[in-house]
């Protein structure tokens, strides 16, 4: 078995993201106070499936791994037209911010996977509004690895 929540803990501090694992519970419980600009990976695992043939039911034929990969940026600097806002719309939100965090999400995940030696099966993509106790937007994606 791959240790996914290793290598990306990993693959977080090599590019100098901040790393949290575990359910809701655990994630908002971060209290770190990022800055500006900070980018932040929350993990939740959702499960882990092994596959055998009836040839060999000693060592599984795949694996895959289920994961809630979540990529965010604190955004603050009024000057940029970027701010976070409470009374902005979702287009809004999506134009000046999520946009591009999702497209810098699925690059960040396919070179994470190109690291790790991981294939992706699937990719379903979403939107986490308002995370955390900083209000943290997030792109979330539902993702299946395979190994």
């Amino acid at each position: 078995m791959v240790d996914i929540i290793t290598q990306l803990e990993e693959f977080a501090e090599d590019n100098n993201y901040h790393f949290i694992f575990g359910s809701d519970e655990y994630q908002n419980a971060d209290r770190h106070g990022y800055k500006d600009g900070e980018i932040v990976i929350a993990l939740d695992m959702t499960d882990e499936t092994e596959t055998y043939s009836n040839e060999n039911v000693l060592a599984p034929t795949s694996t895959t791994y289920n994961y809630v990969v979540n990529f965010g940026r604190k955004f603050e600097d009024k000057d940029s037209g970027t701010v976070s806002s409470l009374d902005e719309t979702m287009k809004q939100k999506y134009d000046r911010r999520l946009q591009v965090l999702k497209s810098l999400a699925k690059t960040k995940i396919l070179q994470f996977a190109c690291a790790n030696n991981l294939g992706i099966q699937i990719i379903k993509y979403g939107l986490a509004i308002n995370m955390f106790n900083d209000n943290i937007d997030f792109v979330s994606l539902e993702i299946t690895f395979v190994n």
